[in-house]
């Protein structure tokens, strides 16, 4: 109920509608447009970006099982499953091919597991036609789950590239490849990051869980005291980068 009255979706998180009130602010409405996901599985900000801007949606996704759950997803809802693509994205040859081809590259927890995520970047800048925009986020680990993480996940935080979920450090990673700066900064309130660690049987899987059930609790209370509000810091669940390519 709550989540309706300030114009979030049903189930929407409240991390999830700040994204999207940011989104709406600084992205146009072009049905002529194309987007692609980098990492892309299961298709969900696709589906909802088609909605939204009216742009046509592709993705890429490595994953057998995420590549067939996009071609799935996109299938129930009328969107053409050939859009789904299954490179590996660092190929030359994909990059050759798709080179300025799209109008918005959509990047989310994807270079924040590289241990040079500028080389990312830059590739996803490639796909990128001139005049288009590349909304880049990455998750703060850094954040509320941090003590959780160091205690009991971390594999976890060394599967991700930490030192970039600061802001001059991941900001840094755009400069110098022709991209204007639309918005940037931390996005996002409260969040205890479970991870996949939910998923297992042991007494950090109990304790994940735990994490995520105390985390859709406090989501309510968001929606219901902040009714939209947000307050950005270092604490907050993401960092996002929107830049326009100059061209």
């Amino acid at each position: 109920m709550w989540r309706v009255r300030v114009g979030a979706e049903p189930g929407q998180s409240y991390g999830a509608y700040l994204f999207q009130k940011l989104l709406q602010k600084t992205l146009p409405t072009a049905p002529h447009w194309s987007i692609t996901e980098v990492g892309c599985a299961p298709g969900g900000i696709l589906v909802q970006f088609h909605r939204l801007f009216g742009y046509e949606p592709f993705g890429v996704e490595y994953s057998p099982v995420g590549f067939a759950q996009t071609q799935s997803l996109f299938k129930q809802h009328g969107l053409d499953p050939a859009h789904v693509l299954e490179p590996d994205f660092f190929d030359a040859s994909f990059h050759e091919r798709y080179r300025e081809r799209f109008d918005v590259i959509l990047s989310r927890g994807f270079i924040e597991h590289f241990e040079e995520p500028s080389k990312a970047v830059g590739l996803h800048v490639n796909l990128l036609r001139k005049g288009g925009y590349l909304v880049c986020s990455i998750p703060n680990l850094k954040s509320f789950s941090y003590p959780f993480l160091a205690v009991l996940g971390r594999d976890v935080l060394r599967s991700h590239n930490t030192k970039i979920m600061r802001l001059r450090p991941f900001t840094a990673l755009f400069g110098g490849l022709g991209l204007e700066p639309v918005w940037y900064g931390y996005c996002g309130m409260f969040q205890l990051f479970g991870m996949s660690l939910r998923y297992e049987r042991s007494f950090r899987g109990l304790v994940a869980r735990g994490l995520d059930r105390l985390d859709g609790v406090i989501d309510h209370l968001m929606f219901l005291c902040l009714r939209g509000a947000a307050f950005k810091c270092g604490w907050s669940s993401n960092l996002v980068f929107i830049g326009r390519r100059r061209g």
